[in-house]
């Protein structure tokens, strides 16, 4: 979990359901690390490259 940015998408994806909305926090995962996923996968909705919502 050491490169959490917007420019990697493969992770990101892991962190959404098949709606591409965020998932709640895993038990293992810390709330500052979630933090950054959230805020990454939501630059990436802001830059086109994660649709806000699944058509």
């Amino acid at each position: 979990m050491k490169n959490i940015n917007f420019k990697n998408l493969n992770l990101l994806k892991k962190f959404m359901n098949n709606f591409f909305k965020i998932k709640p926090r895993k038990k293992n995962i810390k709330v500052k690390i979630q933090k950054k996923i959230s805020k990454a996968i939501k630059v990436c909705r802001f830059l086109s490259l994660f649709p806000y919502i699944n058509e």
